[in-house]
């Protein structure tokens, strides 16, 4: 095992029956082969509880970690279509809307682009379906169509007529 295990892990460490690396090139549990050997290790309630809780704490940690940019992206795919608002993205962050808008500038970014950049990829994939440009600028929020139109075009230097064709 490497000397970046987590603090909390030595605690467990001699209850389990197998090896675990930690740090490598993915984000996940490497076993050793003579686990395989073993009766399952999941049915030992004691060590299925210490794994699950090791695997909580790694988790809560890259979710605490991910950037406001990323968070706010999720936010916006999961309500799509009916996205929130400057200020609700930032009350669902516990944030003032000024605080979400200097976050957003520290990571070169603003909450009209990732409106724009979730928007733009959701227009793909209804081009991709094949509903008019009408129906999907309805469905994305836009006033008209060619509001619409002039965004995409802007962000993929083609039409969505154009890119549909392609």
């Amino acid at each position: 095992m490497s000397d970046s295990k987590p603090a909390h892990f030595g605690d467990i460490e001699d209850k389990i029956p197998f090896a675990i690396r930690f740090n490598s090139l993915r984000n996940c549990i490497y076993m050793d082969s003579s686990c395989l050997q073993l009766s399952n290790p999941a049915e030992d309630p004691g060590l299925k509880t210490l794994l699950l809780q090791s695997l909580k704490q790694q988790s809560d940690q890259r979710q605490a970690s991910k950037s406001y940019r990323y968070r706010i992206r999720e936010i916006m795919e999961t309500e799509a279509p009916n996205y929130p608002n400057q200020e609700q993205v930032a009350e669902r962050l516990n944030l003032s809307k000024r605080t979400l808008a200097r976050k957003l500038q520290s990571e070169n970014s603003s909450f009209t682009k990732l409106l724009d950049e979730v928007r733009m990829e959701q227009a793909e994939r209804y081009l991709a379906q094949g509903l008019t440009i009408s129906e999907i600028s309805n469905r994305l929020g836009y006033e008209s169509s060619a509001s619409f139109i002039n965004l995409f075009k802007k962000h993929t230097g083609r039409t969505p007529t154009e890119y549909r064709k392609e």
